[in-house]
């Protein structure tokens, strides 16, 4: 889970901020070593250390079979709170580095994870990372899609999904946040106190909130306690009567064992 990380998507770097410089980027995991597409320049010049000097990395994530972008894949800085998310083109930026190396991984559900060593610095070119597809969790993928999509065929409801690329697109400080904006959802105390209910054309309920098919207690304070880009699949079900949400790891296990999702109106 990567909550209480800072997160940040692709876009222009901010005035005052030097390019990156990678002098080599080699990859830590024998696996990794074809995936790796970067240019080896040399670094034009070397911060002053006594200089308040901030770098920023830019890249952008690729299928290394196809070539084609990744989105959605989590690039991060090893021992520290810095991550970005890749947009649809693949593309990623990481503020406020120190110059020096750094340790990024890659990781995508569907693909293996990547681990490089990389230097930042002053100019040079932005990196190309290829990942390297896993087709078992493909395929996976693929069938417990079909089963997820069959049970909510069967629900007779309205459901609204989110999958993996709407919720790395998010703005939204917490998963709650952004349901309420999406479907939306109105919140309100239940008479017990201490829960949150909403209201639905049946009148006010307690909604039913599942996070790996395990039922919450104080379902939608829990997913206030989550990033969007943490799930990788959401179901709302109505206006937020029934809530299942999926993780990345969650989603990598039930690939491999072509999970089976609990019967309709259950966690």
């Amino acid at each position: 889970m990567y909550q209480g990380r800072r997160i940040t998507d692709f876009t222009a770097p901010p005035a005052g901020y030097q390019m990156a410089a990678f002098a080599s980027a080699l990859p830590i995991a024998a696996a990794a070593a074809a995936a790796l597409l970067v240019s080896s320049s040399a670094v034009a010049a070397q911060a002053d250390p006594d200089e308040d000097v901030a770098f920023h990395l830019v890249g952008q994530v690729v299928d290394i079979a196809t070539g084609a972008p990744v989105q959605g894949a989590r690039v991060s800085v090893a021992a520290s709170a810095w991550m970005s998310l890749t947009n649809s083109q693949g593309r990623f930026i990481l503020h406020d580095l120190d110059p020096g190396p750094h340790r990024l991984s890659v990781e995508q559900l569907g693909y293996r994870t990547l681990v490089v060593q990389v230097r930042a610095g002053t100019a040079a070119a932005p990196l190309r990372l290829g990942i390297e597809p896993d087709p078992i969790v493909l395929e996976g993928l693929e069938v417990v899609g079909r089963r997820f999509e069959r049970r909510r065929r069967a629900t007779g409801l309205r459901v609204s999904e989110f999958d993996q690329h709407d919720l790395a697109a998010s703005s939204s400080t917490s998963t709650a946040e952004m349901l309420e904006e999406r479907i939306p959802v109105q919140r309100t105390r239940c008479d017990d106190g201490g829960f949150e209910c909403v209201f639905t054309r049946g009148g006010r309920i307690r909604p039913v909130v599942c996070i790996d098919e395990t039922p919450m207690i104080d379902g939608w304070n829990a997913l206030a306690a989550y990033r969007p880009q943490e799930f990788h699949m959401i179901e709302v079900y109505g206006r937020g009567g029934l809530v299942r949400a999926y993780t990345h790891m969650f989603m990598k296990r039930a690939a491999r064992i072509r999970f089976l999702p609990a019967p309709v109106g259950s966690c």
